[in-house]
């Protein structure tokens, strides 16, 4: 019997997009932008909520980008709230907690989101 590895199209996608030159050419693809490899650092979050989630490729540039891309291989409407709780999770992560109780505003990057499927929408009767 033959095991299936159906996570083949994600682990391709993270490994190369993990590497900071390749991550910040999408980026630039996507956003137009260019971005200094200096002020890039990756992010990326593992085993959030101990349920073996993880997004699959974020950099946090300088203190005003925060770049999640992730990878699906079938259609997910609930990709919002997974990204909500990966960006949560990395909030916490960058943000002091004792700056969360004073007065002023702490600020926080802003997050850019962006989700690629190469899967056909199915619909699932539930």
């Amino acid at each position: 019997m033959t095991t299936v590895n159906r996570t083949y199209k994600d682990t391709v996608f993270r490994s190369f997009f993990r590497e900071k030159e390749n991550f910040l050419a999408l980026a630039a693809c996507v956003t137009g932008e260019t971005f200094d490899p200096s002020r890039a650092q990756e992010n990326t979050a593992e085993n959030i909520l101990f349920h073996n989630y993880r997004n699959d490729v974020s950099y946090l540039i300088g203190n005003e980008n925060f770049i999640f891309y992730e990878h699906q291989s079938t259609w997910n409407g609930n990709m919002p709230v997974r990204m909500l709780f990966y960006l949560a999770t990395l909030y916490r992560g960058i943000v002091r907690r004792d700056l969360i109780y004073l007065e002023k505003t702490a600020m926080i990057p802003a997050p850019r989101f962006l989700a690629f499927t190469t899967g056909r929408k199915t619909s699932r009767k539930r």
